[in-house]
């Protein structure tokens, strides 16, 4: 009950507007990249380039129209418990989770932090006087990797094929009549009658509060690298939070943690955070640590192909097919 309160009705008076596009009856676009985060990639906050590698093929799409799953987060009333309908229904987790309780944040959060960058890209003075990026701004753009990692197509299918896997060994113990780890049998049985469905199932597991507390304060613990755009626009995609694993080891989608994981977050079409794992890379970066480089527009294009590298669709404020052109006819496919 606590986890679901979590996820439940909660004011309607802070609406981001275009945040999602539903009403009382549901069935209707579900973002899974959110359209408040997206408006800082565009020139007027409605509408960016975008380059789809399926077709090789770049164009303009307004905000509300990408990354998005119609009824992607709409919970089936089946898995919603008898006698908590007032308290849970099918757009609890679309509309009074995310667009109410997530986003906002997202919203406050670029309300303050784009008027400074712009301070910071056009006037070298306020530049000199910044030595340290912003303790309270590191702590917002980890929630917001977090929770944006967290959230996606390819976190749901993580997730529910773990659960999977760790039910299948549920049962098997359960059958053999063993405990696993601590977790008695009766304590296994019990959880195999429990069927909460893929999306409860991935808030559940995957937005339990203290677990994206925990997560946020992992990812403040790395070495914070600030890239801040002087020329050119950085770019997103539907893949924004990048890992790089650098040591030969067992790597999953969840390994955000691991020894030698570097990630990689465009911010805004000024902005990209890249985090170092502080084990491994501290004496390379840690005298850097959250100081803010300013970059040029070579920089930028590099860190630009980088994401184009991971992803399926890249999003930018302007045109810029030449580059992955380039890249196609260089390697002879698309990457």
């Amino acid at each position: 009950d606590s986890d679901s309160k979590e996820i439940r009705t909660a004011s309607t008076n802070n609406k981001v507007k275009g945040e999602s596009e539903m009403n009382s009856t549901g069935h209707k676009k579900h973002h899974y990249i959110p359209v408040c985060y997206l408006r800082n990639f565009s020139l007027d906050k409605e509408i960016v380039w975008v380059y789809n590698k399926k077709v090789s093929k770049c164009y303009q799409k307004n905000i509300n129209d990408i990354f998005y799953k119609k009824d992607f987060y709409t919970l089936d009333e089946c898995y919603i418990p008898e006698g908590k309908e007032e308290i849970l229904n099918s757009l609890s987790v679309e509309y009074d989770y995310f667009a109410q309780k997530i986003e906002p944040q997202y919203a406050k959060f670029y309300e303050f932090f784009n008027p400074l960058i712009e301070k910071l890209t056009e006037d070298k003075f306020y530049r000199d006087s910044l030595i340290v990026f912003p303790e309270e701004y590191i702590e917002m753009i980890a929630f917001m990797m977090i929770t944006q990692h967290l959230r996606t197509p390819k976190a749901r299918k993580y997730i529910i094929d773990l659960y999977s896997q760790t039910r299948v060994l549920f049962k098997n113990c359960v059958d053999a009549n063993i405990s696993l780890n601590g977790i008695s049998v009766e304590d296994m049985k019990a959880s195999l009658e429990e069927n909460a469905g893929p999306v409860m199932t991935q808030m559940l597991i995957a937005f339990k509060p203290e677990f994206l507390k925990n997560a946020v304060e992992m990812l403040k613990s790395k070495i914070w690298s600030v890239y801040i755009a002087l020329e050119g626009d950085f770019y997103t995609s539907d893949s924004p939070v990048n890992i790089e694993f650098t040591d030969d080891s067992g790597h999953d989608f969840m390994g955000i943690n691991e020894r030698g994981t570097i990630l990689t977050y465009p911010v805004s079409r000024k902005v990209l955070v890249r985090l170092w794992d502080r084990e491994k890379f501290q004496k390379d970066f840690a005298l850097y640590d959250r100081i803010p480089r300013y970059v040029d527009k070579e920089y930028v294009k590099s860190e630009n192909t980088f994401q184009y590298g991971w992803a399926t669709e890249i999003v930018g404020p302007t045109k810029d097919v030449n580059m992955y052109r380039a890249i196609k006819k260089y390697t002879g496919k698309e990457l």
